[in-house]
């Protein structure tokens, strides 16, 4: 029980990422530090929002959900590597597709999307603290395939590389636990508010236990809790 009291979740955790990330502002700060783009308010916003293809299909689990006007947004925290993040990504953007298209509808109708892996190792081991994944020609590169879908890969591992700005202070956070700019500091604010609940707390420390306990060979459960 003392180990408990002392216990504080990070960013990082998953629980924690979905409760803060279901702050309008921040939410929307974190996806414009991301994209280096302006985003308008947020129409529907969701943690965990799952969606199943179809009855007997794989179903994903989302850690974030957004939606703002002719935009849809996925943001997820990956602790460990990803060993199939290509793959991973191909099927999470299927399956918003299907969900987004109703029967009958034309496919120009499919709104832009957006899936923002923000990831605590280097997935590609290239150093770049920034992947832009588009599908191209390959035999002419420089030609647009208009399919209205970007993947984001964000490695906080390297966030050194970065210049500055908003991004840098999201990746620097991430990967140092350090405050410097306003967007971390929001962020790091609202995680000590949801820090203060502790029955809260405890419960997310019950569900990290339970899942080690079914699951010992998966690893995301590493720093799902961290004690400072």
């Amino acid at each position: 029980r003392g180990d408990m009291e002392q216990r504080r979740l990070s960013f990082t955790n998953r629980w924690m990422f979905n409760r803060v990330m279901l702050e309008e502002p921040i939410c929307r700060k974190v996806i414009e530090a991301a994209l280096g783009i302006k985003v308008g308010h947020i129409e529907y916003l969701n943690a965990e929002q799952v969606m199943e293809p179809a009855p007997t299909s794989h179903g994903i689990r989302m850690d974030v959900y957004a939606r703002e006007s002719g935009r849809m947004y996925d943001v997820e925290m990956q602790i460990d590597a990803e060993p199939c993040l290509g793959r991973r990504f191909r099927y999470y953007q299927s399956s918003l597709d299907v969900h987004e298209l109703p029967q009958g509808a034309d496919y120009d109708e499919l709104p832009e999307s957006f899936i923002i892996f923000i990831c605590c190792t280097d997935p590609f081991r290239r150093g770049l603290p920034v992947y832009h994944l588009e599908r191209t020609c390959c035999e002419m590169p420089e030609m647009e395939v208009g399919d209205g879908a970007h993947w984001i890969v964000l490695n906080a591992h390297d966030w050194g590389e970065l210049d500055g700005g908003g991004l840098f202070d999201l990746l620097r956070y991430i990967g140092t636990g350090e405050t410097v700019g306003a967007l971390s500091r929001e962020i790091d604010r609202a995680v000590t508010r949801a820090n203060a609940d502790r029955k809260w707390v405890g419960k997310v420390c019950a569900q990290v236990r339970a899942y080690v306990c079914v699951s010992v060979c998966e690893h995301e459960y590493v720093d799902m809790c961290v004690c400072v």
